[in-house]
């Protein structure tokens, strides 16, 4: 019997430390992804950019030589240099590079059929800028053999000088211009597109597998909290002895030890690649990647809630091992606390959603600003909204506001739920109030009532059974 009850515990442990393994594989895998679809956009984004630059810095040219060969003032010439400069890089750009605009054409690495788009519209713009110096060289009384050849009889400086940046020729020229500049866009964007639509997808493919791995994590980690209850419940039935009892208090302080750090450090692994698959779930539900996804659509929101309620737990874990640790010290910033409330309600709002509850926000104007740690205190704002949201009657709004009174910032959170049971009232903000819980791990309002105090302010609560609830905190403008 010992022999595998040996050996189901190493198969469990190997089983974990797979888990673990790919949990960090296809989370890494997923980032990387992230970051070329980023850089894809990017070069999306710096693509259109030079396109504008080259489209914006000719029609500039134009309106210049336009004015100068009408007025003769020569501040209009100036700035028709000067455009011209900074594109050939012969003058600083606004960034205070001094670069040509086709060595950036060139470092941006477009394909050779986007590149020979560009460089064509380019040349024709460079070949029409020849056109426009003899114009106001013409104005200026400067005439050269082309010139000459250009002028009509009996044609003024100033007319003939109009004449060659106003006339079919020169729109002609325009065009040739402009025209390979909008296919080099339309190639550009397609490019980009299709980039997007394959790093979209495999996101998809990485979330739904990571997503697995974490369910079979969280399923170890119950499993190895079970087996640490199911040994301490043996070993204090087989204690007979003052001596034995002793020495299992011993171990028993050193499984708790054991436990609290491997659940410190698991949380703590586990925080950043849940957060980084919140924030890429949020990405793909927001439809802002450009692709539908219906087939999947609650799928992926039953994932956003399931991975919420995980990242709850986890913060709520990893929070109340630094509290007993004392490592909860804030860290003060002055704030807007509008800032943090508007923050939490947005790191929440598909759970919100899911619920099918509103969340109405009534912030007064014109707060003042207040030192306070701005993680701990979304994470009171998050404990309370969620609390809310999970208690809420189905279809109905919940509602929060922000008040000053007297030297005090004053937060509430209303649902319009249940309420809370008389008998439950007194021990709501002690540790697991509940002995049954349908959620959550019973630490929300502990942890909230810790941070608030560490802050040194207060936090109460005003219920009535068939109404509703209100949570209220209050944190001193001056801390």
């Amino acid at each position: 019997m010992k022999i595998v009850k040996y050996y189901s515990n190493k198969i469990f442990y190997i089983v974990t430390i797979v888990l673990l393994i790919l949990y960090i594989l296809f989370t890494f895998l997923l980032i990387n992804n992230q970051k070329k679809l980023l850089q894809s956009e990017k070069m999306g984004y710096e693509s259109n950019k030079i396109a504008y630059e080259l489209r914006t810095s000719s029609e500039e040219l134009t309106k210049y030589v336009r004015t100068y060969v009408i007025t003769a003032n020569p501040k209009y010439e100036k700035s028709f240099w000067h455009i011209l400069n900074v594109r050939n890089g012969k003058v600083p750009r606004p960034d205070g590079r001094t670069i040509p605009l086709k060595t950036l054409m060139k470092q941006l690495g477009f394909t050779q059929q986007e590149f020979e788009k560009l460089d064509y519209a380019q040349n024709n713009s460079d070949n029409l800028v020849k056109k426009e110096v003899i114009a106001m060289n013409a104005v200026k009384g400067i005439m050269s053999d082309e010139t000459q050849v250009l002028m009509l009889p009996n044609e003024s400086n100033r007319d003939f000088a109009i004449r060659i940046v106003h006339d079919a020729a020169y729109h002609n020229d325009k065009a040739a211009i402009m025209n390979p500049i909008d296919e080099f866009i339309e190639l550009v964007n397609k490019r980009i597109e299709a980039q997007n639509e394959y790093y979209n997808n495999l996101s998809l493919i990485y979330i739904f597998i990571d997503s697995l791995v974490v369910i079979g994590l969280i399923i170890s980690f119950f499993t190895l909290l079970a087996k640490l209850k199911y040994s301490l419940k043996m070993e204090q039935e087989s204690s007979s002895k003052l001596i034995e009892k002793q020495k299992e208090i011993v171990e028993l302080v050193e499984l708790i030890n054991q436990k609290n750090t491997f659940v410190a450090g698991l949380t703590h692994d586990l925080r950043s690649p849940i957060f980084a698959e919140q924030k890429a779930l949020e990405v793909l539900l927001s439809k802002k990647a450009g692709i539908e996804f219906e087939p999947f659509w609650e799928t992926l929101q039953d994932i956003y809630k399931t991975n919420e309620e995980l990242l709850y737990m986890v913060n709520n874990y990893l929070s109340l091992y630094h509290y007993e640790s004392g490592k909860l010290e804030p860290n003060l910033k002055a704030v807007n606390i509008a800032d943090l409330v508007n923050s939490a309600v947005r790191s929440i709002k598909y759970l919100a959603k899911h619920q099918d509850t509103t969340i109405n926000i009534d912030i007064q104007p014109d707060l003042p600003f207040i030192k306070v740690d701005k993680g701990q205190i979304i994470s009171v704002l998050v404990n309370l909204i969620s609390n809310a949201i999970k208690h809420n009657t189905k279809g109905k709004d919940i509602e929060i506001k922000v008040r000053k009174v007297d030297f005090s910032i004053e937060v509430s959170v209303k649902d319009n739920g249940k309420g809370i049971p008389e008998a439950e009232q007194p021990n709501i903000f002690e540790r697991y109030p509940i002995k049954k819980r349908e959620i959550g791990t019973g630490l929300g309002l502990y942890l909230a009532k810790q941070i608030v105090e560490v802050h040194n302010g207060e936090i109460w609560f005003e219920t009535q059974e068939g109404i509703g609830t209100t949570f209220i905190f209050s944190l001193p403008i001056e801390f």
